[in-house]
């Protein structure tokens, strides 16, 4: 056992020294499947298990923090999480995606008790959530909806307001820019279809989803550079980081210098990727 413990730190320690320009996060990071830029740092959602079942009911699930070098946990474990998956902020209130539910913390007392909005059965996927103004969007992969809840009003979120907002086979992960929504499709099982691309809503008072790419995949996240003009994506069977640019409507793929197993979150911050490989528990930054 310590012999196949020596060959897998001598693994990790080989990758670590092929890979320039970046950083590489393991402390206090556990089954990490998201990130999201707050307050100059990086939340980082962990589902602290052993093994990784995205549909567990655990509630070993905790947030932690990485700042100025530094990783900590922010919001520790206590039942309420399980299999934490997208993130988003807003006045520093943190909307977590959560196996059929979203979570709510006030990021200024975290330890007061979360808000919980339960999803309708049979929505056992919430994957990921965005923020539109007053608007909260959540991504559910095996109903293949997105939802819409009110969130005008943080401190006493309107549960009742939940409804589904678009129909999008496999939605999974959810970017916006300006007044333009894309989402990336997967599987929850299986091999992907024909369905499973990348699609945008460009008129969100009428959200009709139409494909901006025919290239089928697995899409886990999807990240805007800061000119707007690509969409980058990584896709669970890539080992590539993905590029859609926009002008031409051309994907091509960008050999990246680490060794990724499974990759599950992409954000653009500080000028560099930041990554999320869940199955090494890793966190890649790299300016590649």
């Amino acid at each position: 056992m310590k012999h196949k413990k020596m060959i897998g730190l001598l693994v990790v320690l080989a990758m670590m020294a092929c890979v320039r320009e970046k950083d590489v996060l393991t402390r206090n990071l556990q089954i990490c499947y998201s990130v999201c830029p707050y307050q100059d740092g990086l939340l980082i959602s962990n589902w602290g298990t052993d093994s990784i079942n995205p549909l567990n009911q655990e509630g070993k699930g905790y947030i932690a923090f990485h700042k100025e070098g530094v990783t900590s946990i922010l919001i520790p474990a206590d039942g309420t999480l399980s299999a934490p998956k997208g993130m988003a902020v807003k006045d520093d209130y943190l909307f977590v995606a959560d196996v059929n539910k979203v979570v709510v913390y006030n990021l200024n007392e975290t330890s007061d008790q979360p808000q919980v909005i339960s999803f309708p059965e049979g929505n056992d996927f919430v994957s990921d959530v965005a923020i539109i103004g007053n608007v909260l969007l959540a991504a559910v992969t095996n109903t293949s909806s997105i939802y819409a809840l009110d969130i005008s009003n943080l401190a006493h979120i309107n549960v009742g307001s939940l409804a589904v907002y678009a129909v999008v086979p496999g939605a999974t992960s959810l970017c916006v820019s300006d007044y333009h929504l894309f989402i990336g499709s997967s599987t929850t099982y299986g091999e992907p279809t024909e369905f499973n691309v990348i699609y945008m809503i460009d008129d969100l008072s009428n959200p009709v989803a139409q494909p901006i790419t025919h290239r089928i995949g697995q899409y886990q996240d999807l990240a805007l550079t800061p000119d707007g003009e690509s969409l980058y994506f990584i896709d669970k069977n890539s080992k590539e980081l993905g590029r859609l640019e926009f002008a031409t409507g051309v994907v091509d793929f960008i050999a990246v210098p680490m060794k990724w197993q499974s990759p599950s979150s992409l954000v653009w911050w500080n000028d560099q990727f930041v990554i999320a490989d869940r199955s090494m528990s890793t966190i890649w930054l790299s300016k590649f």
